[in-house]
């Protein structure tokens, strides 16, 4: 698990006593539970030296990764409720079966896949992961329009949340948005693999940063994991919007935790 993509990871179905007290400085144990409903899977690739110019791949060493939902539940049996979050790195997986430590952190410290340093290390990363958080996450996170366009609305924000943290700038400001690409570039994913329908959203997502000045969200917070760099980081939103019915669907916590 360690050496494929992750399995994606999007925040939702989150109770509020799950998430109440979590702060800068907290410390979390969590364990992966599984995935929440189903991902959408396609083929990337992540070459850390490409310019954001970089043309489209054309190898064959295109990797399978999953952009869906991971959740967690708390190591501690007392603490209530789950926990999710949208993955920030490309490289690294979760540990099964174990409990894995956390610190929650600033969402500009949290690690970006080597060599890239933490998102804050570069201001347009910095800016256009808060933007994009500010502009469209609890649109993604309303299930609106039913639980299919779900799926495609939050497996899209997960893969412009990945370009967004892994490409390399060259332009400064908002025009910088205009290097971010799912088809060029460092990160890319090979097209027709991913659904049309997620890759659509990511697109309207990326194009959408800044407009009318770039927006925020106070309560977005990174899990930066402690103890082994292997696994993966996370964003997470304090507190997290619940989406009515999943639990109801049978799609939490589609593998009890190993206590």
């Amino acid at each position: 698990m360690r050496n494929a993509l992750f399995a994606g990871c999007i925040a939702a179905a989150v109770s509020p006593a799950a998430l109440a007290d979590i702060t800068i400085g907290s410390v979390l144990e969590l364990e992966h539970d599984g995935t929440l409903g189903v991902a959408r899977s396609g083929h990337f690739i992540f070459d850390t030296t490409a310019a954001p110019n970089a043309p489209r791949y054309g190898g064959t060493e295109w990797r399978f990764g999953q952009a869906g939902t991971n959740v967690f539940s708390y190591c501690n049996p007392t603490r209530p409720g789950q926990i999710t979050g949208f993955c920030v790195e490309v490289n690294e997986g979760f540990g099964q079966g174990v409990c894995m430590k956390y610190d929650v952190v600033k969402y500009s410290d949290v690690p970006g896949t080597a060599p890239l340093g933490t998102i804050g290390s570069n201001i347009q990363r910095m800016n256009f992961v808060g933007d994009l958080y500010g502009r469209h996450y609890d649109n993604v996170m309303s299930m609106s329009g039913g639980f299919q366009d779900f799926v495609d609305k939050v497996a899209g924000f997960q893969l412009a949340l990945w370009e967004i943290t892994h490409e390399n700038h060259n332009a400064n400001g908002i025009t910088a948005k205009d290097e971010l690409s799912l088809f060029r570039g460092a990160f890319q994913i090979e097209e027709g693999t991913f659904s049309s329908e997620a890759v659509n959203y990511a697109e309207q997502f990326m194009s959408s940063i800044g407009d009318g000045g770039l927006l925020t969200v106070s309560n977005l917070l990174g899990l930066r994991n402690n103890g082994n760099p292997g696994y993966q980081d996370i964003l997470i939103v304090v507190p997290s919007p619940a989406i009515a019915g999943l639990a109801g669907l049978g799609l939490i916590g589609l593998r009890r935790r190993r206590r």
